[in-house]
């Protein structure tokens, strides 16, 4: 087996599978190959490249069989962040989840759900600040903690819907 880098000219997303050309080979163009994964079992942790993308795969000497092992980064697609140590994923529609230096940070185009089957429990060891044109609350309303007055500071409209 020996490493060849390649270009992603197929994709089977449903089955994790890719066709490649080898540009260095007389642009041949491989059989379906297995995309490595970070995990594929109960933790599932899936990407695949697009076309184009180029791509190292792990091929035997034949080059009847082999697996995409990862995609790389040249002069034509830059990585999307420059700080060493961060992990940062980042959508073609724009959507990026940045963990540096203890912060994450969230940025999506669109909406953002989180559904959970029990509580969802947000803890700051300081504040929590949510800004927004309208802030709805669907439910019953609670302020204020254990021995704690509920001061509103600032102006504020109030509706009430009865």
């Amino acid at each position: 087996m020996s490493l060849i880098k390649a270009t992603v000219v197929k994709i089977d997303a449903a089955k994790a599978l890719v066709k490649v050309k080898f540009e260095q080979h007389e642009n041949m163009v491989s059989g379906w190959l297995n995309i490595l994964q970070m995990n594929a079992s109960n933790y599932a942790i899936y990407s695949t490249p697009e076309k184009g993308a180029r791509v190292w795969v792990d091929m035997d000497d034949n080059f009847e069989e082999g697996v995409m092992v990862g995609a790389y980064y040249d002069a034509d697609n830059s990585p999307p962040s420059s700080s060493a140590g961060a992990m940062h994923i980042k959508g073609k529609d724009g959507s990026e989840i940045l963990i540096d230096g203890g912060n994450i940070k969230i940025s999506v185009p669109g909406n953002v759900d989180i559904e959970a089957a029990a509580d969802v429990n947000i803890t700051a060891a300081s504040n929590v600040t949510v800004t927004a044109a309208v802030t709805i609350l669907d439910g019953i309303v609670k302020l204020g903690g254990a021995n704690a007055a509920t001061p509103v500071m600032g102006s504020s409209k109030v509706f009430v819907k009865l």
